[in-house]
């Protein structure tokens, strides 16, 4: 399983997380720890995906990361600070757009696959 795979399987692990912690009441923070934190995980695996040299497949990678950072600062940006907080009930129209993108972040990493270079693990 490569790199892009994973983060793919990771990705639908987060859709998931992300739909319960929309049901659930309690502490914001608490809530969205699971999602955020798999998030963070797809992000730091995307960043560690060696490619080839390619203008299409950098471009592509690009693509997705700035995507995935956008999600992350939507999660971001419902957690508390110190002078607001917000619910979950606040936070669900803020928090379902992530769940419509994840099909088409699993799709472009698919499209991914012919840029990763074979060679990658060897600088892991």
């Amino acid at each position: 399983m490569n790199g892009a795979q994973l983060a793919s399987a990771w990705l639908s692990d987060f859709e998931t997380q992300l739909v319960n912690a929309s049901l659930n009441e309690g502490p914001i923070e608490d809530i969205l720890d699971g999602p955020r934190l798999t998030l963070t995980r797809v992000i730091k695996l995307v960043n560690g995906i060696v490619l080839v040299n390619d203008a299409a497949g950098i471009t592509h990678i690009g693509e997705i990361q700035t995507t995935l950072e956008g999600m992350l600062h939507a999660i971001d940006g419902v957690l508390p600070r110190q002078a607001r907080e917000m619910t979950i009930a606040q936070a669900r129209p803020r928090l379902a757009p992530l769940v419509a993108e994840v099909p088409q972040l699993q799709e472009w990493l698919r499209q991914l696959a012919p840029f990763i270079s074979p060679f990658g693990d060897l600088w892991k």
